[in-house]
């Protein structure tokens, strides 16, 4: 325990007992930007887009190398964030005006305040990835080196149904809450999973000074931050940083 809080063991970029507050002339923006900005979808769908998606891109297929075993899985996981990020963070939905379905997803923790951490998330991500806890939980800790502990929003995923991709939807989910951010000068943190994504990113305004090596021979992955509109943005470059 220090300073009256708890060290907890879960990963901090899902939950974060921040001892720094923001400014006191941002808190009526702040307190605005909170407010969910979809209608409520069906969580099941937005886990089964994430499985879909990021559940087949580099860090997914070495968490868990079997696909069989990946794919009957990840939604699974997906599941405890979504649940967690109803209740405690924001989730942006692009759908076909046709039919209904769900194209793209954008969810977002502001951590602009406390937010708990996901409920029983050891129990549940050992109920739900079976062999892969391990790599999981080396993920988690490999994320945590890079992860802003001042106020900041977080971009957990941004997904689109692959048929779907390149046609704007995932730019455009990014840009109706940078819009939201900029206006209360609060920056934004993700990690780019393959170098696509981290080129999509950087046309957005991110930028990123290191890169993260998973262990046994996994995948780079790149911690990224995009300045609030109050900041210099940082030059991009990258050095290799190996965890584990």
């Amino acid at each position: 325990m220090s300073n009256g809080i708890v060290e907890a063991d879960y990963p901090t970029r899902f939950g974060r007992p921040f001892t720094q507050s923001c400014p006191e002339s941002d808190k009526t923006l702040l307190c605005r930007i909170r407010n969910r900005d979809v209608q409520p979808i069906d969580m099941a769908e937005v886990s089964a887009l994430l499985a879909s998606t990021i559940g087949e891109q580099p860090v997914a297929c070495w968490l868990s190398p079997d696909p069989v075993v990946r794919r009957e899985t990840s939604p699974a996981y997906f599941d405890i964030l979504v649940e967690h990020a109803v209740e405690h963070g924001e989730i942006y939905a692009t759908v076909d005006p046709g039919s209904g379905d769900l194209l793209g997803v954008a969810v977002w923790f502001p951590f602009t305040q406390p937010i708990p951490p996901p409920r029983d998330y050891d129990m549940r991500l050992k109920d739900a990835c079976g062999a892969a806890f391990d790599r999981v939980r080396e993920m988690d800790a490999a994320f945590e080196v890079y992860h802003p502990t001042d106020p900041h929003h977080y971009l957990a995923f941004l997904a689109v149904r692959p048929d779907k991709q390149n046609l704007g939807i995932g730019s455009a989910l990014l840009a109706k809450h940078h819009a939201r951010i900029d206006a209360a000068g609060i920056p934004a943190y993700l990690e780019a999973n393959d170098a696509r994504n981290r080129d999509l990113y950087l046309r957005h305004g991110y930028t990123f000074d290191a890169m993260i090596w998973l262990p046994d021979d996994g995948p780079p992955v790149w911690p990224m931050r995009r300045a609030s509109r109050l900041e210099n943005v940082l030059t991009p470059g990258a050095t290799r940083l190996e965890i584990g």
